[in-house]
């Protein structure tokens, strides 16, 4: 019976305090069943670009490194939660519902860069709900949102790549101005046939005007592309619409598992305690030169038996003869 009740104590007792609190905090924690997930991408083929261009290709990577970090932090702040619902306007969003959705995509909105190429890097949105209209409009107001929003900084990025451009023709006209002006120096100074000195000066300074002319045509066609960005840019592009994928049945089972593991681990734990408090409150039988006889019973003395003497043996005693009769 003192066996069952220290089971009960040490075992049974802990495993189901901590089993219920497994168990409330999973149902506290319980997230809505609905799961909606939309994707998009970002074609950095048809991203702003200065071609030839040193510092603004530097720039361009730290830009797309800060632009992936940005959208997996989502959401960032609750500032964050409002520009991306201010911009999801095309979906008529009623006043009422922005406090709801503000909510969800606090707690519920989660994207995921599931793909990444030179060209492209792939975007999963997922979103829970309370049922699936809420799942699916949470979704497509965080999708359309996010894509208005990079799709605003792309045309900003065209603008500051057009400005670059510009600067980079004029670079080149400058170039090109001081080679021509050399090469017809170098002309009027000298008659033909040229020396050879002259020659291949002429050579070199013929063959980087080339390079000019096409560096010339190279920055001409990037300003106009980052000038026609600034108006229509479809470098963010939609690759699935918000829709509902799966209802989240699983969880339930989860957290009861969850629960009776941690109770089982909680029980152990304590009948483990017990087993090791007591052999660490057991007095020990042999401890450094102690007698046993100061933890025990003093052990019991048997006195040695007392010698005793032989047997003393009768005295010999002559035999008796019998009496000679003289028969005479």
């Amino acid at each position: 019976m003192r066996r069952i009740w220290v089971i009960l104590l040490f075992g049974f007792v802990p495993a189901l305090f901590v089993g219920a609190a497994v168990l409330a905090t999973g149902v506290a924690a319980r997230p809505p069943k609905f799961t909606a997930r939309a994707m998009f991408l970002v074609d950095w083929n048809t991203m702003p670009s200065v071609p030839n261009d040193e510092q603004a290709q530097k720039f361009r990577a730290n830009w797309r490194k800060s632009l992936i970090a940005e959208i997996t932090g989502l959401p960032n702040s609750d500032d964050e939660i409002s520009d991306v619902i201010d911009r999801a306007a095309a979906l008529k969003i009623a006043p009422t519902n922005r406090a709801a959705l503000a909510v969800s995509l606090k707690n519920w909105l989660s994207v995921r860069l599931v793909s990444q190429t030179n060209e492209c890097d792939l975007f999963l949105i997922e979103l829970r709900g309370g049922d699936t209209n809420a799942a699916q409009t949470s979704a497509s107001v965080a999708l359309h949102g996010i894509v208005a929003k990079l799709s605003a900084e792309a045309r900003l990025a065209s603008g500051m790549g057009a400005l670059r451009s510009h600067a980079n023709v004029d670079d080149v006209i400058n170039t090109k101005a001081d080679l021509g002006q050399e090469i017809q120096r170098l002309k009027r100074g000298n008659t033909p046939p040229y020396p050879k000195a002259v020659r291949e000066r002429l050579t070199q300074l013929e063959a980087k005007m080339n390079n000019a002319e096409f560096d010339h045509m190279d920055a001409g066609l990037s300003l106009l592309s980052n000038l026609a960005g600034t108006i229509w840019n479809n470098s963010i592009q939609i690759v699935e619409e918000a829709h509902v994928v799966r209802a989240d049945g699983r969880r339930g089972a989860r957290v009861v598992q969850s629960a009776a593991v941690f109770g089982g681990f909680a029980g152990a734990v304590g009948l483990g305690l017990r087993l090791l408090i007591l052999a660490i409150l057991k007095p020990s039988t042999s401890v450094g030169c102690v007698p046993p006889y100061l933890t025990a019973q003093p052990p019991v003395r048997i006195a040695p038996p007392v010698a005793q003497p032989p047997p003393s043996k009768p005295p010999i005693l002559p035999s008796a003869k019998p009496p000679i009769v003289d028969q005479s």
